[in-house]
């Protein structure tokens, strides 16, 4: 079975504390997308959509009810967490006649504001986005000196911190994490399609790009070139072994460029951190994954934030930055220092209602 770890930080741990998610607003996300949607005559509308308290999909499904649509008529690009105020964009199937007015929509809808709207050809789907844009407040910061926070912040500015998967991808305290393992091992029960299928094969896909991308961390080398190396151009684009003696890659890889980029597991032939073998349970999942036939894929192992800026509001730190799709903010947070989620107290009181009832 695999389980979630504390996985290897790149830069000296700070004594940086501060509360995170104190308020829903605290955390605000506005997505971009790759293409700028059309003012025709299509037969979807797309809106786009402020919300606070609302997760992607059931905001997506109230959306399909107050439209008049069914669920599946109804797209996004990205998914966006429950805690926090978000902007993103919907697309909705022409609705039925009488439901076509966008804005009569959002009357029914609490804690959502339409914000515009217009026609486009096709329906959204995910990985359309562009990039999110994100503002968070960390509430109460104390341990770290303020030259010391924000000589790290200049640092993860210019340089960087690593690609991981954030812990949002494996579920409540890995909850998702061990329901994908026990899908996976359960060869009998997975003859047929599990509507979570492609949010497993994700999850542990992700778990070994992590558990990769710690060990080079750990090993001091994660931004070090070294020919036969895989390399990303950019944070989307395409990706190259370095097999050549071309110079220019150390600086490329400096410049940010250039990112260093290792593979989503596929089957077993996935190579072992540091030439070592993967322990039992790990092989046991690479060999089911073989099943799958999952396409190659390569994610960068370094993200830059864009436009990264800080403010200070007596004892609280406001950042502004922007990410590439795919990226977690999180991460740039764990480079911070330590950060108490708020909004996971939150959750985890209502579990324990819940067990009681």
């Amino acid at each position: 079975m695999l389980e979630p770890r504390d996985w290897a930080r790149a830069y000296p741990r700070l004594a940086f504390r501060a509360s995170f998610k104190t308020e829903t607003e605290d955390f605000q996300v506005e997505e971009t997308l790759r293409f700028e949607p059309d003012a025709g005559d299509g037969e979807h509308w797309y809106v786009l959509v402020r919300s606070t308290g609302w997760n992607t999909q059931a905001l997506a499904r109230r959306i399909a009810a107050a439209s008049g649509v069914s669920d599946r008529q109804v797209g996004y690009a990205g998914l966006k967490d429950k805690h926090a105020v978000t902007t993103q964009w919907f697309s909705v199937q022409l609705p039925v006649a009488g439901r076509d007015n966008p804005a009569l929509w959002f009357e029914e809808i609490p804690e959502s504001c339409l914000i515009r709207w217009t026609r486009h050809t096709g329906k959204l789907r995910i990985g359309a986005v562009s990039s999110n844009q994100f503002t968070l407040r960390l509430r109460q910061v104390s341990g770290a000196e303020r030259v010391s926070v924000e000589e790290r912040l200049q640092v993860l500015r210019d340089n960087g911190y690593p690609n991981y998967y954030g812990e949002q991808r494996f579920g409540w305290d890995g909850q998702t994490l061990r329901d994908a393992c026990a899908w996976l091992q359960d060869t009998r029960g997975r003859k047929r399609r599990h509507r979570l299928q492609g949010i497993y094969l994700s999850c542990l896909r992700s778990w070994f790009f992590n558990r990769m991308l710690d060990a080079e961390i750990a090993a001091g080398r994660w931004l070090t070139p070294r020919h036969g190396q895989h390399f990303m151009k950019g944070d989307k684009g395409g990706v190259f072994c370095w097999q050549d003696e071309d110079p220019t890659v150390p600086s490329r890889v400096a410049d940010g460029a250039l990112h260093p980029a290792l593979p989503l597991a596929v089957d077993a032939n996935l190579p072992a951190p540091d030439g070592k073998t993967w322990d039992q349970n790990e092989v046991a999942c690479l060999e089911q994954l073989r099943n799958f036939r999952l396409a190659e894929a390569y994610r960068a192992t370094r993200v830059i934030p864009m436009d990264l800026d800080w403010s200070w509001s007596g004892d609280d730190l406001v950042l502004r930055f922007a990410l590439p799709a795919g990226a977690y903010a999180t991460g740039l947070l764990r480079e911070l220092g330590s950060m108490e989620d708020v909004s996971r107290n939150v959750r985890h009181h209502w579990a324990k209602e819940q067990e009681h009832r």
